[in-house]
C-alpha cells in the first residue's frame, strides 16, 4: 500500500513537471513573437518606442535565450507528441524571428521571400 502511494506520488511530481516545462515553453514563445512584432513595427514605422532599436533587439535576443532554455525542458521531459509539436511549433517561430532580427517583410504571412531566406515546413 505504501510502495503505490509512493509511486502515486512520484508519477504526480513528474506530471507536475511536465506540465510546468509546457506553459513555461508556451509563455517564452509567446513574449518571443511579441518582441519580434515589436522589433518589426517599429522598423516599419507603425510603433512608436522610446527604446533604440538596438535595445528593442537585445529584448528580442533574451527572449530567444529563455525559449531556448525553455525549449530544452520539453525536450528532456515531454511526452513524443508534446516534442513534435514544439518542433512544428518553432519552425513558425524561426520565421517569425528572422522577420524580428532580419526586417524582412511579410511578418502577419510569414513570407520571407523578400529576405532570401527560406524556412522549410514539415
Amino acid at each position: 500500500m505504501e510502495r503505490s502511494r509512493n509511486r502515486y506520488q512520484l508519477l504526480t511530481r513528474w506530471d507536475d513537471k511536465k506540465i510546468d516545462a509546457y506553459a513555461d515553453y508556451v509563455d517564452a514563445v509567446k513574449a518571443k513573437i511579441a518582441m519580434a512584432v515589436r522589433l518589426y513595427e517599429f522598423r516599419e514605422g507603425m510603433r512608436q518606442e522610446e527604446r533604440t532599436e538596438r535595445e528593442l533587439r537585445d529584448d528580442l535576443a533574451d527572449a530567444s535565450l529563455t525559449w531556448g532554455r525553455s525549449f530544452e525542458r520539453v525536450m528532456l521531459l515531454g511526452g513524443d507528441d508534446a516534442i513534435e509539436a514544439a518542433h512544428e511549433l518553432n519552425v513558425v517561430l524561426a520565421e517569425i524571428n528572422l522577420t524580428g532580427f532580419k526586417g524582412c517583410t511579410g511578418l502577419l504571412a510569414l513570407d520571407l521571400s523578400p529576405c532570401g531566406t527560406t524556412v522549410a515546413r514539415g
